[in-house]
């Protein structure tokens, strides 16, 4: 009664299986794309979008009306998943977003029908997840757990047969789970969709199995039964026996699904909107079209985006996709114009629909260059272009200003050397970007800042705001430098740091502050990873505190709150986006034994590369200028170039740079000479070697030096640095960044150490800044 019981059970689960039919698209305009592949493309299962389970890939979706929210799910016969749930603010026609394959991998793999919704209109798409053996996912062992239930009860039931004692039932209904059990390990497998269809086919087809063998038992049992015999006397008559019960046909699985079929004039019978099969080009150029000359008070068009050539007079070179960025994408541009205006109802920050049909959108702008008493005046429109939330250049566009109608003057454009940009697709994106750019107008102390994010549904400001840091950055950078040199190893450190930072947090609106509030409450149970993409080299903005922590029992300051990098923003700067990934085989140490009156020698340092020596076969490379410009050369190789050396720091005076054994000193254009053919991590484990010197109005310190040159991340302190303790925090940089964890993460735990008690005397906890992406891996590999 009890097996009879449960075969019911489980005959009434196939019942709700073969009742439930999949949602159908909603007859309006919408499609969209999974990693890179229009849906269109893959509405079929035969054609299904390949995906790794440990992959993080990007959707989109575009509707003829304004999205306000999109969903999207997978559907395994009468079960649904919600993988992405995102809300639009303000409502548009395209959204782009990420989706994490790895979260729900463990519970299921193989091939699938995910559904994409956004206002009531849903896409269908099939996808296969592989990478993971369906014998380590929630489905396939339960998958694996429902045949062997199965086959165990079909097994009782044709037992019975044999035996002649019934099981009929038992060997027909045990065949439902087996069926169920064996479609959905073979989804799992990626071999076929776990549809309703295969599900009653193979269910049908297991009952068919059970059937069989409990009449090929039956048979036995009657043919034993019927033997006659041999017997002295006349034999009783035997009746004939009944026939048996002619056994259901199994069921054929049906076909693999085709192509949906289209009605109307080309227009697909789902409602799926129509998306090109073609990628939009491979390279492309910034657009900024504008007069090179303008009388002010008189509007001007200006035309941006960007076009298959160059245009003269632009700063921006040709934009390269890599062969991973598939399908369209949206691209957003803000536009910064120091004394223009700009014309009514339009906006500094657009999005562009980057797509096959339309592979060189652009948008207008109207600017009115604001009144001047020179008669000349040079000024620049920049555009600043993103992706996502992640900004991947800088283009630049001068423009002449006259005074009035009377002020003649032959200005033309004229061709200016390009940069790199790229156009990332399988790099994340960090949940903020702070830009901050030096006005081009001669305002000295201002600055302009703006802020991006790849999440929706926050409340950034309206293009950029201005921010007043004072007359002289310079001298305030060189002064807090000094300063904290006095009060190292003194009571009363940590309440002057803290001052420091409340002031340079006071230089930033509340409007930034509330952006970062939302952005943080998107990565709540995880730091927010902040890139802060500057032209502006003296502000140690890391140092800014908040007045609501995300942790209470660390510091206040914004770098020991959350993951902080920072890169050089500059028109003919080092490459966009920071690299995210380096791989490491080779190391190299810079170090020696230094003498002399004006040589203090460290021998701390020189432990400390004896042991990375030991520990991670560094290679070890004399600090004296002939071995260490062979080092820039990559003689030796290496992925990390780590410096245990004196530095000085000292703007305006030549003697700025690592001062070296041999009483010469490795000065930035040294290095900017060389190109670090390795993009290695550069750790300066030097002195004042962290803050940058403005030279004819860029970067050119020590570590952005590096950063020219091609490094792909620079760690360096901004004042000097006890060395048993710089010794000590350079030893767990490695350690922890070598075992995967992120040098943005580890600068971030290393500043938790800088605590409000008496025994905090020492700054180098809070010393060294990290410029690089915040989410910047190394793989090391040996």
């Amino acid at each position: 009664m009890k097996v009879l019981t449960l075969a019911a059970f489980v005959l009434a689960g196939c019942l709700i299986i073969l009742a439930s039919n999949p949602a159908a698209a909603q007859d309006l305009r919408c499609g969209g794309t999974v990693a890179g592949v229009p849906t269109s493309e893959a509405s079929s299962s035969n054609h299904p979008v390949e995906l790794d389970a440990d992959s993080v890939v990007r959707v989109s979706a575009t509707a003829s009306q304004p999205m306000s929210l999109v969903q999207v799910g997978l559907q395994l016969g009468p079960l649904h998943w919600t993988l992405l749930d995102r809300e639009i603010d303000p409502p548009r026609q395209e959204w782009s977003g990420r989706m994490n394959v790895s979260e729900f991998a463990p519970a299921g793999v193989g091939l699938y029908q995910a559904t994409a919704s956004s206002d009531g209109c849903t896409t269908p798409v099939w996808i296969r997840i592989s990478g993971r053996s369906p014998f380590t996912t929630v489905l396939g062992l339960a998958a694996t757990g429902t045949i062997a239930l199965g086959l165990i009860l079909q097994g009782l039931g044709v037992l019975r047969g044999f035996g002649g004692r019934g099981g009929r039932i038992l060997a027909l209904a045990a065949g439902i789970p087996t069926g169920l059990g064996v479609c959905v390990l073979a989804q799992q497998h990626g071999a076929i969709p776990a549809t309703t269809e295969w599900m009653s086919g193979l269910s049908l087809a297991s009952v068919g199995v059970g059937g069989v063998g409990h009449l090929l038992g039956g048979r036995k049992f009657l043919s034993r039964d019927m033997e006659i015999p041999v017997a002295t006397s006349a034999p009783e008559a035997v009746a004939p026996a009944s026939p048996p019960a002619t056994p259901e046909p199994a069921a054929t699985p049906p076909a693999a699904e085709t192509e949906p079929s289209t009605a109307g004039e080309g227009a697909p019978a789902d409602g799926i909107r129509e998306i090109a099969e073609e990628d939009p080009p491979r390279s492309a150029y910034a657009r900024l079209d504008a007069p090179p000359a303008t009388h002010a008070g008189e509007p001007m068009e200006v035309v941006i985006g960007i076009s298959a050539k160059p245009t003269p007079g632009v700063v921006g070179g040709e934009m390269h996709r890599p062969p991973t960025s598939v399908g369209s994408y949206v691209l957003s541009v803000e536009v910064v114009a120091d004394g223009f205006t700009i014309g009514s109802g339009e906006n500094w920050r657009n999005n562009l629909s980057v797509t096959a049909e339309n592979p060189y959108p652009s948008f207008n702008l109207h600017l009115a260059a604001n009144a001047q008493e020179t008669d000349v005046e040079a000024r620049s429109i920049q555009a600043i272009y993103a992706v996502e939330g992640q900004t991947i250049g800088l283009a630049v566009r001068p423009v002449a200003v006259l005074k009035d109608q009377s002020v003649v003057t032959n200005v033309s454009s004229s061709e200016t050397q390009p940069v790199n940009i790229s156009i990332p697709s399988d790099q994340q994106a960090p949940d903020m970007t702070i830009r901050i750019l030096i006005p081009q107008e001669d305002k000295p102390g201002s600055l302009h800042v703006s802020i991006d994010t790849p999440f929706s549904g926050i409340s950034l400001p309206e293009g950029s705001f201005n921010v007043e840091i004072g007359q002289d950055a310079a001298t305030y950078a060189a002064n807090l430098v000094k300063q904290v040199g006095a009060r190292e190893g003194q009571p009363g450190l940590y309440e002057f740091l803290l001052g420091t930072g409340k002031e340079i947090a006071a230089q930033l609106p509340q409007a930034f502050w509330d952006s970062f509030a939302q952005v943080a409450a998107k990565t709540a149970g995880r730091p927010p990873a902040i890139l802060i993409l500057t032209q502006e080299p003296y502000i140690p903005w890391e140092l800014a505190v908040l007045d609501e922590l995300l942790d209470e029992s660390i510091p206040p300051f914004l770098a020991a709150q959350a993951n902080v990098g920072r890169w050089i923003l500059a028109d003919r700067g080092p490459k966009l986006p920071p690299p995210s990934l380096l791989e490491v085989r080779n190391c190299a140490v810079v170090k020696g034994a230094y003498s002399g009156p004006d040589g203090q020698r460290l021998l701390e340092a020189e432990e400390e590369g004896r042991i990375l020596e030991e520990t991670y076969q560094a290679s070890p490379v004399n600090a004296d200028m002939r071995e260490v410009l062979d080092c820039l050369k990559g003689i030796p190789p290496a992925e990390v170039l780590h410096f245990a050396v004196h530095g000085r720091y000292d703007p305006g005076e030549i003697e700025s740079g690592l001062a070296l054994v041999d009483g010469t000193v490795l000065a930035a254009q040294q290095i900017r000479s060389r190109t670090l053919e390795a993009s290695p991590l550069v750790f300066l484990n030097a002195c004042q070697v962290g803050s940058a010197d403005e030279v004819l109005g860029d970067y050119s310190g020590i570590a952005a030096a590096f950063l020219y040159a091609g490094a792909s991340g620079v760690v360096a302190p901004l004042w000097s640095v006890q060395d048993v303790l710089a010794k000590d925090i350079a030893l767990r940089f490695y350690q922890r960044a070598f075992e995967g964890r992120l040098p943005a993460e580890v600068f971030r735990e290393e500043r938790g150490a800088f605590l409000d008690s008496p025994d905090t005397t020492s700054a180098a906890y809070l010393a060294y800044q990290f410029y690089g992406h915040p989410a910047l891996k190394i793989d090391r590999r040996v």
